[in-house]
């Protein structure tokens, strides 16, 4: 055993005290049955005040003068708490006394029973208390063989010892402490998640209220179905008004709306049911009854989804949800009518103008080689009007072109050909235009011959486009270049210009048909030309680009074709 010695040479030894046999007067079972059911009495009527109650039967049955519980700090342990004081000491209720160096540390240390006379020999700050301790029985209780505290009982105006039963009333009631601090802490942990379950059902609850909300105004249709029968479970308020707000929840849908019954419907439910793969319908034809009973046609993106149990991984119904997309769909059926009129339109007016620019052009080429020759001024008045008319005539051809091709009855007419021959001529063509605007215009085209298998029209058609363009878009005076050379079994033929360039966000629309560049427009056409040389081109199998640096510092078209025999 160690010793434990104070300032003033005193030992544990030199203060502890054997306890003394039982003395008649406090032998009685009597008045410990009334101290155990004067606690039960406590307990069940005032949990709360129940250890109070026990240090004041403890010192009843012993006959001290006070009593009380001091409990380790379970966090810190270097601490002890006097959690229950009664007699003398009441008043230093919640006091605080350091572990290693107090009477209660010493009955952990020794993990048993002690009694004590005359303490302060050995913690000298008891005798700063306001009463003296002469004698102390100390009895520790402990949860899972873990000490946690002591019952202790004081004796301020004798030095008589403790008896045997003293010790086992002490003994008993100490164990009764245990089981009411370990009740305390149960009832404390169920109190804490109680209001932490309190808590999250109030969230869960909320949830709920929030999720039934966003359900039940859910812009989209949903429903829930259940089983073969395709029960309806929930309905949200979309899918109610997309039936004709009827009672749909615990019916069968084909009860519930018999008029949805042979629209197909009916067999994507059982497929995607048996299968469990989900289907997905876009704009959909729904013949439906209103909420006053009449027919209406209705168009649905919807999505069937279906609910696999996690268990056996059985299929127990099927979530709808999707949205009315009528308006939607009449909206693009209105725009696809409006666009065959247009081009229905764009034929018929550009094969009616056929007849009378091929009347003008024949007029045109009469004027010229029979009147004024001698006269300049009706000379360039006839050149002006041969060239309005071949411009007129080309956007007569652009739209004969563009109608064919959306009608899809456009056809090339391919043949072996000699790419510097189209170029040639493609070049001859503008020659005019280009020396009108005073443009310098520069040929890099391979010496080597650049075979391709083409229709001879419709790339001239291209590279003339091409041309044109540089030259319209360029101010008089301008640079332009035309290089054609071959490389990795491609022609490759760049057309590059110094003129109005083109901005980067409008580079993605240009080859679409109507576009034209915001910079370009005033200067004529209708927007095909590009459009037109791109359809040309990938039906040849090959790609047309353009690059340009931006507004003002001009713009490359690059056409790339499969050289014939090359295997590209």
């Amino acid at each position: 055993m160690t010793r434990q010695a104070s300032s003033s040479g005193c030992s544990l030894e030199d203060i502890l005290v054997p306890i003394e046999p039982t003395r008649a007067a406090h032998a009685a079972d009597f008045t410990l049955a009334q101290g155990l059911l004067s606690l039960a009495k406590t307990l069940s009527a005032e949990p709360g005040a129940v250890v109070g109650h026990l240090v004041e039967t403890a010192m009843r049955l012993t006959g001290a003068e006070s009593a009380g519980i001091s409990l380790l700090d379970p966090l810190s342990g270097d601490h002890f708490k006097w959690v229950a004081t009664a007699g003398g000491f009441a008043r230093y209720l919640h006091g605080t006394l350091p572990r290693h160096f107090s009477p209660c540390g010493a009955v952990f240390d020794q993990g048993r029973a002690l009694m004590m006379r005359d303490p302060v020999r050995l913690y000298p700050y008891i005798g700063e208390l306001h009463l003296p301790v002469r004698m102390v029985l100390l009895v520790p209780f402990s949860q899972d063989g873990v000490p946690i505290g002591t019952l202790w009982i004081v004796r301020h105006s004798s030095d008589a010892a403790f008896t045997q039963d003293d010790l086992s009333a002490s003994t008993a009631l100490a164990e009764l402490a245990a089981l009411i601090f370990e009740n305390a802490a149960t009832l404390a942990t169920l109190r804490r998640q109680e209001a932490q379950g309190r808590q999250l059902l109030a969230q869960s609850e909320s949830a709920r209220r929030l999720l039934d909300g966003y359900f039940r105004r859910a812009p989209g249709f949903i429903a829930l179905l259940r089983g073969e029968d395709h029960i309806v479970e929930l309905a949200n308020e979309s899918y109610q008004r997309l039936v004709g707000k009827r009672d749909l929840v615990g019916r069968p849908i084909f009860d519930a709306a018999p008029e949805i019954k042979g629209q197909g419907f009916e067999g994507l439910l059982r497929e995607v049911y048996a299968s469990g793969q989900p289907h997905v319908g876009r704009g959909v034809k729904l013949v439906v009854l209103d909420e006053h009973q009449q027919t209406a046609t209705r168009y649905v993106d919807f999505v069937y989804q279906p609910v696999v149990e996690e268990g056996d991984h059985r299929v127990s119904g099927i979530f709808v949800q999707g949205h009315d997309v009528t308006e939607q769909h009449l909206a693009l059926a209105r725009l696809a009518q409006a666009d065959a009129n247009k081009e229905s339109f764009l034929a018929l007016l550009s094969h009616e103008l056929r007849n009378p620019m091929s009347s003008i052009r024949l007029a045109a080429m009469l004027l010229k080689h029979t009147n004024g020759k001698d006269d300049p001024r009706q000379q360039r008045s006839i050149r002006t009007l041969e060239n309005q008319t071949n411009i007129l005539a080309r956007l007569v051809d652009d739209m004969v072109d563009a109608s064919s091709i959306r009608s899809g009855k456009f056809q090339l007419q391919l043949e072996d050909l000699v790419l510097q021959d189209v170029l040639a001529a493609a070049l001859e063509a503008t020659q005019p235009l280009i020396a009108q605007r005073g443009h310098v215009l520069e040929v890099q085209v391979s010496e080597q011959a650049l075979p391709v298998r083409g229709d001879g029209t419709r790339l001239g058609q291209v590279f003339i486009n091409l041309l044109s363009n540089a030259a319209k878009y360029s101010p008089d005076g301008s640079s332009i270049l035309l290089r054609a050379h071959a490389v990795d079994g491609q022609a490759v033929v760049d057309v590059q210009d110094t003129g109005i360039g083109i901005a980067q966000d409008f580079i993605p629309r240009l080859f679409e048909m109507y576009s034209q560049a915001p910079s370009a427009k005033g200067q004529g056409g209708l927007g095909l030309g590009l459009s037109l040389a791109r359809q040309f081109v990938e039906r040849h199998g090959g790609d047309i680009a353009a690059h340009s640096d931006g507004p003002g510092r001009g713009a490359r078209f690059t056409v790339t074709l499969p050289l014939r025999g090359s295997g590209a």
